[in-house]
């Protein structure tokens, strides 16, 4: 059957073949067009250096991984929960001048880490030459945006590469910044309710959102984790303890909202929480 039709329709059997090139590649092109998968690589740290006025160390290295790929620092733990980026971009890497992904390029990468975000630990930020373990690692085809920061998925893949860490050690200048805000902090309270508390006393400055409700948060708090967000609200409950004192509070006075917040004893600077007072968290 194949040799008559050969013989007979020669300029049929040329359209039958380019047909079925056509497919092939079209084929191809579909394959090449699915979701590729995320994958980790390691990388190598050359550069350490603290940003003058600033907690940040400013970080450079390579790695093996194809550009665009996403920076991520990260301390390493087995609970993915606890793992959270440290790093953003230089200047805003998106264009646009907010926090972004730092990425890697020609086999390069840049970023700066948050001494505050990566020590994680009020009492440590006072102690000069405190050092803090830090995995930082490429990941390739990681959708993400920067304020999602690290998902479960992610977090166990970068336990599974199993990268070597990088040491952070505080200076004595990121030390005094970061008490400075401290002092900054304490000089607004002292002018207003000793009730009143803000739990960002120990962070710098950051792009707090008042853009989120509370039904928002409670339906998919996993979306906004690493995210700075800011309510007002009534406190309906505290608990002390030695270490920590513990809120329950009414997110706008509607005792149907409530939030759960746990503050360390050293940002109150000795003053105490009372009951039924307006506080931002």
């Amino acid at each position: 059957m194949k040799r008559r039709t050969l013989f007979a329709l020669p300029v049929v059997s040329m359209a039958l073949l380019l047909t079925a090139c056509g497919g092939s590649s079209s084929s191809s092109s579909s394959s090449s067009s699915q979701k590729k998968t995320m994958e980790v690589y390691t990388t190598k740290v050359t550069s350490v250096k603290v940003m003058p006025d600033d907690s940040d160390w400013k970080i450079t290295g390579t790695t093996d991984a194809p550009d665009g790929s996403k920076i991520a620092v990260t301390r390493l733990s087995d609970d993915p929960l606890d793992m959270e980026n440290s790093c953003e971009g230089i200047d805003g890497e998106d264009g646009t001048g907010n926090a972004s992904w730092p990425k890697v390029k020609n086999g390069k990468f840049t970023a700066l880490v948050d001494a505050i975000d990566l020590v994680g630990d009020p009492d440590n930020y006072t102690k000069v030459g405190y050092t803090q373990k830090a995995a930082v690692v490429a990941i390739s085809n990681y959708s993400k945006s920067w304020p999602d920061g690290l998902t479960s998925k992610a977090a166990k893949a970068i336990n599974k590469a199993n990268p070597k860490t990088v040491k952070f050690t505080l200076s004595s200048s990121q030390v005094k910044y970061i008490d400075s805000l401290d002092d900054d902090d304490s000089s607004d309270k002292s002018s207003s309710s000793s009730s009143s508390s803000s739990s960002s006393s120990s962070s710098k400055t950051k792009n707090y959102r008042t853009d989120v409700s509370y039904d928002s948060l409670a339906r998919d708090p996993k979306t906004y984790k690493g995210e700075y967000l800011q309510y007002t609200g009534e406190v309906m409950q505290v608990l002390e303890d030695d270490s920590y004192t513990d809120l329950r509070i009414a997110v706008n006075g509607n005792y149907d909202d409530v939030l759960y917040v746990e503050l360390d004893n050293s940002i109150l600077h000795g003053k105490r929480i009372l009951e039924t007072v307006n506080s931002f968290v």
